[in-house]
């Protein structure tokens, strides 16, 4: 069961998610518990409204990455509900959580980059599992890494990539598919200035372009880089920049 507690049973249903609503994400006193008895969350209440750009912060082991998580659907909630885009996660089956994620663009710390594959296949690959054509992924995917300035990079494998190049690629696979939910964790953490200062731009293009976006990062030279709204996280628990979700 992905994003809720026990009340809710997990039904598939036919999944519209809106992210037009008065707020894009609700989170209803959240927890997640890892065995055997670790509480990376602790009764996290907060919503985002569409197009906001919120930044989560807090020292490393806050719950960052495991609230971006619980918000890709990648981890179920040990407690509480989590809607997302007007649906309960803790209702949606299988085919729900699949269309979710493949709505929200997700930029990892480390990339996750397919070593394997080219670059224009790693940006490709979710235009093709959202049900587009290979020749039609990899156009896609092309226009895309041009316009964000990758074009010579095309045809390199990710590890033959600096750091930063491979941020930004991960980014581009991001947003491939249009996402209406940005996440990203911790984008700026292991680059240097001048690679950090081209993410910023990108995920400035991508608020720009109609997404909310969510970052999580301990940098403060990402905090001042862009306006956003804080979160910050301590041991799990919310505190500062947001309480429970106001009635709608």
């Amino acid at each position: 069961m992905i994003g809720g507690g026990t009340d809710f049973k997990s039904v598939p249903l036919p999944v519209r998610l809106c992210y037009d609503r008065a707020q894009v994400i609700r989170l209803y006193h959240v927890s997640k518990v890892y065995p055997p008895r670790f509480a990376a969350l602790n009764d996290v209440s907060l919503h985002v409204q569409p197009g906001e750009f919120v930044f989560l912060t807090g020292p490393s082991g806050a719950g960052k990455t495991t609230l971006l998580r619980l918000l890709l659907g990648a981890d179920a909630a040990s407690a509480g509900q989590i809607v997302i885009g007007g649906r309960n996660l803790a209702r949606l089956g299988r085919q729900g959580i699949t269309r979710l994620r493949r709505s929200t663009g997700m930029v990892f710390q480390d990339s996750k980059l397919l070593p394997g594959l080219t670059v224009l296949d790693n940006v490709a690959l979710p235009a093709e599992a959202a049900g587009a054509s290979p020749r039609d992924a990899r156009s896609k995917a092309f226009a895309l890494l041009r316009d964000l300035g990758l074009k010579d990079l095309v045809r390199r494998a990710p590890p033959s990539l600096s750091g930063g190049e491979q941020q930004r690629v991960a980014f581009a696979r991001a947003l491939v598919n249009d996402p209406r939910l940005l996440l990203a964790d911790e984008p700026t953490g292991n680059l240097d200035e001048e690679s950090a200062a081209r993410i910023v731009e990108l995920m400035r293009r991508a608020h720009q372009g109609g997404a909310t976006v969510v970052v999580a990062t301990h940098d403060p030279a990402l905090l001042r880089s862009l306006p956003g709204r804080e979160i910050a996280l301590r041991t799990g628990r919310v505190v500062a920049g947001d309480g429970a979700p106001p009635p709608e």
